[in-house]
C-alpha cells in the first residue's frame, strides 16, 4: 500500500479525511495508540529500490513495516515488488524522512529504525545536509519505543565516524550487534568498487 504525504510547506499540518493512512489520523499526525500493528513496528528511511524493506517484511511477518522514500523510481520498484510478494504487513510512504517523522508521526512508535546508505554529501561544505545529525537523533529518540534500535549502514568512512561520534556522545544509547540484512544492489556495487561497508 502506498501512503502519500503532502510535503508542501503550507500544507504539512492539515489533515485530510480522504488520504489513505497506515493508522487512523487525528490532528494531522499518526499516533502510537491509533496504529493497528501486531507485535512490532519497524521503519526504514530511504529504502531505495526496496530490497531491504522487503527483507524486513518477509522475515518479520508479525510486525508492521513502514518504508519512507522520496525518489519515485525506487518507490515504484518497491510497490511493484510488494504487490508481487503479497506482503500485507509492509506499507510505503513518499516524502522526506525527517519531515514525516516530525509532522506525520507522533509518539513512540517504532521498535527498529533502519537507515541504509543515505546520501553521503561528500563535500565538506555539504556535511550539514547529511541526514544523521544531532537533531535527527533527537527525533529518533522521540519516535523509538523503550529499548528501540537504530541501525545505520554506509560505505563512506567519515560518515560512519560522524555517526559513531554522535551516538557515542549519548549516554542512554549503547552499541548492539548488527541485524541480519539482505545485500542490496547499491551495496554490491560499493563492494565491487572496493568500498568498505560500515554498520553501526
Amino acid at each position: 500500500m502506498l501512503i502519500t504525504a503532502d510535503h508542501a510547506a503550507d500544507d504539512r499540518h492539515q489533515g485530510s479525511s480522504d488520504r489513505p493512512a497506515l493508522c487512523r489520523r487525528q490532528s494531522g499526525a499518526f499516533r502510537a495508540t491509533e496504529c493497528a500493528v501486531a507485535e512490532r513496528f519497524l521503519l526504514e528511511i530511504g529504502f531505495g529500490r526496496g530490497e531491504h524493506l522487503l527483507h524486513l517484511g518477509k522475515t518479520t511477518p508479525s510486525a508492521g513495516v513502514l518504508g519512507l522514500e522520496v525518489h519515485l523510481p525506487g518507490l515504484g520498484a518497491a510497490v511493484a515488488d510488494l504487490a508481487d510478494g503479497d506482503l500485507e504487513n509492509v506499507k510505503v510512504m513518499r516524502g522526506d524522512g525527517r519531515l514525516i517523522l516530525e509532522d506525520f508521526l507522533e509518539g513512540t512508535l517504532f521498535d527498529e529504525i533502519h537507515v541504509q546508505f543515505p546520501d553521503p554529501w561528500p563535500k565538506t561544505v555539504d556535511y550539514h545536509r547529511r541526514l544523521v545529525q544531532d537533531s535527527f537523533l533527537d527525533l529518533l529518540e522521540a519516535r523509538l519505543r523503550p529499548a528501540g534500535e537504530f541501525h545505520f549502514v554506509t560505505d563512506v568512512e567519515n560518515y560512519a565516524a560522524h555517526v559513531h561520534h554522535l551516538v557515542g556522545a549519548r549516554s542512554s544509547w549503547k552499541s548492539i550487534e548488527p541485524k541480519e540484512r539482505v545485500s542490496t544492489m547499491y551495496e554490491r556495487k560499493a563492494l565491487e568498487e572496493g568500498r568498505e561497508i560500515h554498520e553501526l
